[in-house]
């Protein structure tokens, strides 16, 4: 298993979006519109930056959305301009994280401290110190841990809009 400094950025995307209008004869339009949207992405990372190989961070993301809107709006400039329509959202998003330490660089290094006589020794420091030859055929048998995160994420949306303007003089207008 690779702890080190192995660095991996990768991804993958797609993009796709179309509408479609119609014009009517009073002026109006009707809008379609319709969209989709995914990308995968991966990366490994050093997470404790430095030379030894020690903890590691590991990402993927994996996201798909699909939205769709349609709408009316009258012609402007009439005495009532207005708009209405809907709109849809659909949107899956997983996440996961993995986080592998090195316990055999860990050990080698708590044992380097103790030989050194290491003055910043806590309690688990000066256990370890103390027993550093019981712990050993424990490291062999565990060669690393790791912290495993996932997040899952979906979401459905939908919303009714509107908008009109009344136009009751050249200077005054109410909009609701």
């Amino acid at each position: 298993q690779d702890f080190g400094s192995l660095q991996v950025f990768a991804g993958d995307s797609d993009e796709v979006s179309g509408s479609i209008v119609h014009k009517f004869g009073n002026g109006g339009a009707l809008t379609a519109i319709a969209s989709y949207s995914r990308y995968d992405f991966a990366r490994s990372i050093d997470a404790d930056i430095s030379p030894v190989a020690l903890v590691r961070f590991d990402e993927a993301e994996n996201m798909d959305q699909k939205t769709f809107e349609l709408r009316y709006a009258s012609d402007e400039g009439n005495t009532l301009d207005y708009i209405f329509g809907g709109y849809y959202l659909d949107s899956d998003l997983t996440v996961g994280g993995l986080t592998p330490a090195n316990i055999g660089t860990f050990f080698a290094l708590s044992a380097g401290g103790c030989a050194a006589g290491n003055p910043l020794v806590d309690a688990g420091t000066a256990f370890a110190c103390g027993n550093q030859a019981a712990l050993a055929p424990l490291v062999g048998l565990l060669p690393g841990v790791s912290r495993y995160a996932q997040l899952d994420q979906s979401t459905r949306a939908w919303a009714l809009f509107g908008q009109a303007t009344w136009r009751i003089s050249d200077q005054i207008r109410a909009t609701g």
